[in-house]
């Protein structure tokens, strides 16, 4: 059973507010969360980044302290949960690494869910090797579980997860060693190892024709049905790359892009023109089960590079057609969207570290993935309305028809400032008439609100919470859900029946909220659901 106080939604009572018991990281009165709930919201969409107000450092040491604090069989669940609804790398990787120090049954159980392919393994050892969870070796219980990872799998599936290093797949071959059940699987590893004695002729087959590519002349020799990355470095001639970019699915073509213009395979227009149709073809984008964010990362990654216009124009297109993969809300919402200063630092980092008020270049901002996350709800839900705030809130216009990123710049635009959550809802109900509240506000924020109201007449509770009291004395069935970009163990306001608390920008949110609006909330929403999403022991 999952455990019932995760994003707990008790307490429906609206007669008083609670107290606050904390602060968050900008000063403000804030609400703590429970160890399961937190951990939840980590585990969500968490992405150790240094943000405006907490380093990286700090929060994998809040996550670490967390996942000691849990039961091991949460712990376990929020694990699998955190790769299979999450689609986490890094975070699974930690949970996995703190469950085996903790319960290895369960780690056992939870290993084949978590490490579902060659990098998650590659992840996972290297959390280990790290000591971060106090201790740098694998142990028998981990040795076992690789081991078993590599009997699944067979050869061409191990050959194509040997992209990557530190660790490379060599280095985990050599911890776990695993035990070849076939000759080919045998000499693959001694292939991988690097070792003399393996023999070519009992190689996979795969392995032959990548091998017989390196040995080729480039230009005539067939490309091998290998990752890219496994030929970048073999001197690829453009056709090569040509040949690549016409087989590529729609995935690879959104992520690889400036690959293919660096290799001057977007200088043949012909071929261009097919990267675009792809691109911009509606059965493929909502077939790849893609949301905006995903393509709002191709076009960060691409917009100053020059790219073809027609590309420029597909991804436009693309983002509209997965837009399409949202689900549409029950009643109107309204998205309150938050623009102050913190929100614009970049939601998820490179290497380097967190660059100030500012983005890296190709990086996304939080305040970018708010106002996508609003324009992607209107483009399905005509009717919602948007407002952005910082220290006070605004009306923003938008047309459903416009494309989502011209609406995603109309909602951003504006001038910074402080957090005030409450501004928005306050705006809300000065503009709107009872019978025409929004049934559902969402909040999309760094959730870092600071500025109280004195004139709420009340020393405690948060202003965001005294604010929503207002509004459900207007529209007593509404809910509202929080959505915290850079997630922390408290919030604005508190877990209950008509709250919602969801962490992270995960596209996993969309149906969160969608979820919430339809079930009108309820004490079991969060269990129920983990309960269905999350099986171990199977």
């Amino acid at each position: 059973m999952a455990n019932q106080t995760l994003f707990n939604t008790k307490n429906a009572k609206h007669r008083k507010v609670k107290a606050t018991d904390t602060v968050n990281a900008a000063g403000g009165r804030a609400y703590s969360r429970s160890n399961e709930a937190a951990l939840a919201q980590f585990a969500a969409t968490g992405m150790f980044n240094n943000t405006y107000y907490v380093k990286a450092e700090a929060q994998l040491d809040e996550v670490l302290k967390l996942a000691q604090s849990v039961r091991p069989e949460f712990l376990a669940k929020v694990a699998v949960y955190s790769r299979k609804a999450g689609y986490l790398k890094d975070m699974p990787a930690v949970l996995l690494a703190v469950l085996l120090t903790r319960d290895t049954a369960l780690f056992r159980q939870a290993f084949p869910l978590v490490v579902d392919n060659g990098k998650m393994l590659r992840n996972f050892v290297q959390v280990i090797r790290s000591g971060v969870v106090g201790r740098t070796s694998l142990g028998s219980a981990a040795k076992k579980a690789i081991r078993e990872w590599f009997d699944k799998a067979n050869e061409d599936y191990i050959f194509k997860a040997s992209v990557g290093n530190d660790p490379s797949l060599a280095d985990v071959i050599k911890l776990a060693r695993p035990v070849p059940d076939t000759k080919k699987k045998d000499h693959l590893y001694s292939y991988l190892l690097g070792r003399d004695t393996w023999d070519g002729r009992s190689l996979p087959q795969l392995v032959k024709d990548y091998e017989k590519f390196k040995k080729s002349e480039p230009g005539k020799r067939n490309v091998p049905d290998v990752p890219f990355q496994m030929l970048d470095s073999l001197g690829l001639s453009t056709e090569e790359w040509k040949e690549i970019a016409r087989n590529a699915r729609w995935q690879m073509t959104r992520m690889n892009l400036n690959t293919f213009k660096r290799h001057g395979v977007l200088e043949d227009k012909k071929l261009v023109g097919q990267l675009a149709a792809r691109l911009a073809d509606p059965d493929l984008a909502r077939r790849a089960r893609q949301y905006p964010y995903q393509v709002l990362t191709a076009y960060k990654a691409v917009e100053r590079s020059d790219l073809p216009h027609p590309l420029i124009r597909a991804l436009h297109d693309a983002v509209d057609h997965c837009a399409g993969n949202i689900p549409q809300f029950q009643g109107r919402s309204a998205i309150l969207v938050d623009i102050s200063a913190s929100m614009g630092q970049s939601v998820n980092p490179r290497r380097g570290g967190y660059s100030g008020f500012t983005c890296n270049s190709g990086e996304i901002s939080c305040r970018e993935v708010a106002g996508l996350f609003a324009a992607s709800i209107v483009r399905v839900n005509p009717d919602a309305v948007v407002y952005q705030f910082a220290n006070t809130a605004t009306r923003v216009r938008v047309n459903p028809l416009d494309t989502v990123f011209t609406n995603t710049e109309k909602i951003t635009r504006g001038n910074w400032g402080g957090t005030d959550i409450s501004s928005g809802l306050r705006s809300l109900v000065q503009d709107f008439k009872a019978k025409d509240l929004p049934d559902t506000v969402i909040v999309v924020s760094d959730n870092e609100s600071w500025i109280e109201r004195p004139y709420w007449g009340r020393r405690h509770g948060t202003s965001t919470m005294h604010a929503w009291e207002e509004y459900k004395k207007k529209n007593k069935n509404a809910r509202m859900v929080l959505l915290d970009l850079t997630p922390t163990s408290n919030t604005s306001a508190y877990d209950r029946r008509d709250i919602l608390n969801v962490g992270g920008f995960s596209d996993k949110v969309f149906d969160v909220v969608a979820g919430f609006t339809e079930s009108g909330g309820g004490e079991d929403f969060w269990a129920k659901k983990i309960e269905r999403e999350v099986i171990i022991g199977e």
